[in-house]
């Protein structure tokens, strides 16, 4: 991989491949797995212009799951999650979370069609609570 020295995005001007199809033929993938992407993975890597040179790695990259769909790294194993639970029957799921998996399992529940109950703390932050709620999850706060 070419790394540019401008500290521009490692994955700019390649085609973004999003996980199911750029491993697909190394995941238990079959005909009747249903396929629930909403564009993760491909997340690009940015190199570090300050903290990476300070300590001397010079190549010290970040990886930039920011940009994925619920804004988590969580995304890229619940969408396989989801796809294995909607083969094989479920019509629910429930989960704990404090926040960032509970986020990624909202949206791919409502991508799937399944019923989504999130059980989080009452120091859960709200803005992941809120985005939980937005996609369609019943939250039930337990101390």
């Amino acid at each position: 991989m070419t790394t540019p020295s401008s500290g521009r995005s490692l994955s700019a001007g390649r085609e973004r491949r999003f996980i199911l199809e750029r491993y697909a033929e190394m995941l238990p993938v079959t005909p009747r797995t249903p396929l629930l992407s909403l564009g993760e993975g491909g997340t690009p890597l940015v190199r570090s212009r300050v903290i990476g040179p300070e300590v001397g790695l010079s190549q010290l990259c970040f990886k930039l799951e920011s940009v994925s769909p619920t804004g988590s790294y969580k995304d890229r194993f619940i969408v396989r999650e989801m796809e294995r639970i909607v083969a094989s029957g479920a019509r629910m799921v429930v989960a704990t979370s404090s926040g960032n998996t509970g986020a990624a399992l909202a949206a791919y529940s409502a991508r799937a069609g399944v019923r989504c109950v999130i059980v989080a703390a009452p120091e859960a932050p709200e803005g992941k609570v809120a985005q939980m709620r937005a996609h369609g999850a019943t939250v039930v706060r337990v101390p």
